[in-house]
């Protein structure tokens, strides 16, 4: 975590981020058997193989290996001559509301590769209601539903019902009438395809491995009436050709805006300036 986000890193390979402004939620609770699987992984597809960076997916005799650091989480997967690591960072010398999830692919063959990376995060926002024996009752009829667009480098879940212009909460409250949205960004390239359906990446509660319906899933220009959440992730999708002996790196942000930042006009913009300086440095 860092000054305005916390997150869970597990040992299968996958992220939890926590929101508390406005409430206490799980904003990606882990719910395999819904096809909510969190967020913080992706596939890699090269002709026929297709490469997942969570743990039961890894191939056997894969190089593989998680290591967990103080404020990131990085993991590591070598198999069929290439080698991925992704890094996912609560940036410690900014407050802004996001994780940062960093992708290197290193093509350790001897010809060049044209390779499918999905950069999968889910929406799947849920109350931790064990702080107060009313949280639970005062969560229920609340209205979860979720509206999809794209502004700027981010895809956006957009909660149906927003507060009124300028009204904020008085106090902290655990159970607040309105919800967050959730976004995930790519500020320093345009993917092929924005990903909103998770029935295109999951079925029965496992990822799916067909190459040809990865490399197909998604739209360019997602648009979405409000939808359940479950109906809904944030994955996507690139076309990366990475010559031999050579890699490539993405810079991912996976966040929320409060009820309170929805209307700023500014942020994306921001964030994409700021993050074009993460990659200058790296």
């Amino acid at each position: 975590g860092n000054h305005r986000v916390n997150a869970n890193a597990y040992n299968l390979g996958f992220v939890k981020l926590f929101y508390g402004e406005t409430g206490a939620y799980w904003l990606n609770e882990y719910e395999p058997e819904k096809n909510a699987h969190s967020g913080g992984f992706g596939w890699l597809i090269d002709g026929d193989t297709v490469l997942i960076d969570r743990d039961e997916y890894a191939p056997e005799g894969a190089d593989w290996e998680r290591i967990f650091g103080m404020g990131f989480f990085r993991k590591r997967l070598g198999a069929s001559g290439l080698f991925l690591e992704r890094s996912i960072v609560a940036p410690g010398d900014r407050e802004g509301p996001y994780l940062l999830s960093s992708v290197s692919i290193y093509n350790d063959s001897d010809h060049l590769k044209e390779i499918t990376l999905i950069e999968y995060w889910d929406v799947n926002l849920r109350l931790i209601d064990d702080f107060l024996l009313w949280g639970g009752l005062a969560d229920q009829g609340r209205d979860y539903r979720m509206e999809v667009e794209l502004e700027g480098p981010a895809l956006k879940a957009v909660p149906r019902v927003r507060p009124p212009a300028g009204q904020a909460p008085r106090k902290p409250t655990l159970v607040y009438p309105y919800l967050p949205s959730v976004f995930l960004a790519s500020p320093l390239r345009d993917p092929d395809a924005w990903i909103i359906s998770p029935q295109e990446l999951f079925e029965n509660g496992q990822p799916i491995k067909d190459p040809e319906k990865l490399r197909r899933a998604g739209v360019e220009n997602p648009r979405a009436a409000a939808l359940n959440q479950d109906k809904i992730c944030l994955a996507a999708r690139f076309t990366l050709r990475i010559p031999a002996g050579e890699g490539i790196e993405l810079i991912f942000a996976y966040g929320y805006q409060n009820p309170f930042e929805l209307d700023k006009k500014d942020f994306f913009a921001a964030l994409q300036k700021e993050l074009a300086g993460v990659q200058a440095v790296s």
